[in-house]
């Protein structure tokens, strides 16, 4: 919650009405001649959103002290150039993005970035407010909280955490240790720091209605499409909820953190 791009907050001082949504959707648009002004969101609390399942409009969610459970977990190159996109959306459906949207080339971080599968789930009261499967996220913000020092060294390639299986698993093991670590609470195990906070978006998709007859225009058959039964969830931000907790982490006193620039010096990792 320290940086800007994807998950990053926003002011507008004075904004003006909205007047104007998305074609399609109820996505509002904000037009200002005004500045937007990044801040900081420490000790921020944010509001929650929750994913309304009924709804196949395009929509927002926010949820914090979420539980992570994680199922896959991959190293790839990702076609990222930056730190702004986050590398946001580089790996979907099988295929790796051709380009991202940063306009600044970095060169003090290695492209490396964690694909993950994941079940995020949050009670309150014994009653289940939320409880999905994800997929597919890539995030380097993510990524760097699990390595020591926060850093994925320039020279580490996809094939220094894939090919001796030690390191894949230690890698995978690290990473679970640092997830439980915030899904607990930190040290102090306390119950309004445990967790995450998740941020994204969801929209409802589309699929070919084969039960319709689809009309003929210019002697083609047109798709008719009906709502589809799953949603897809896009996730923009995941950070620990509470910032004590998240100091905590990257300070590393527990030796939970992969330690890349160890493996990067010795190609391999003690286990």
């Amino acid at each position: 919650m320290f940086s800007l791009g994807p998950g990053g907050a926003f002011a507008i001082e004075m904004p003006p009405n909205i007047e104007q949504f998305m074609s399609g959707s109820q996505v509002p648009l904000l037009f200002t001649p005004d500045s937007i002004i990044a801040i900081v969101t420490k000790g921020l609390t944010m509001p929650e959103r929750r994913i309304d399942h009924r709804s196949s409009a395009q929509h927002a969610f926010c949820y914090s002290n979420v539980q992570l459970n994680m199922y896959g977990l991959a190293v790839q190159v990702l076609n990222c150039c930056g730190l702004l996109c986050d590398a946001y959306g580089m790996y979907e459906n099988a295929k790796f993005a051709r380009s991202c949207g940063c306009f600044t080339l970095n060169k003090y971080h290695a492209n490396l970035v964690a694909i993950l599968e994941f079940v995020m789930k949050k009670f309150d009261g014994g009653k289940e407010v939320v409880n999905v499967h994800v997929t597919n996220v890539t995030s380097k913000k993510f990524t760097r909280l699990l390595l020591r020092d926060g850093r994925m060294p320039v020279g580490l390639t996809a094939g220094s955490f894939n090919s001796d299986r030690r390191v894949k698993v230690r890698f995978r093991q690290a990473s679970e240790a640092a997830i439980e670590f915030v899904n607990q609470g930190g040290a102090t195990k306390a119950e309004d720091k445990r967790g995450w906070t998740v941020m994204g978006w969801v929209r409802r998709g589309k699929v070919a209605d084969r039960g319709v007859d689809a009309p003929t225009i210019a002697g083609q058959a047109q798709k008719t499409l009906a709502d589809s039964s799953d949603l897809i969830y896009h996730i923009t931000s995941i950070v620990p909820t509470s910032d004590d907790v998240a100091h905590e982490l990257a300070a590393n006193n527990y030796g939970l953190l992969f330690d890349a620039q160890e493996l990067l010096n010795t190609g391999t990792i003690n286990v």
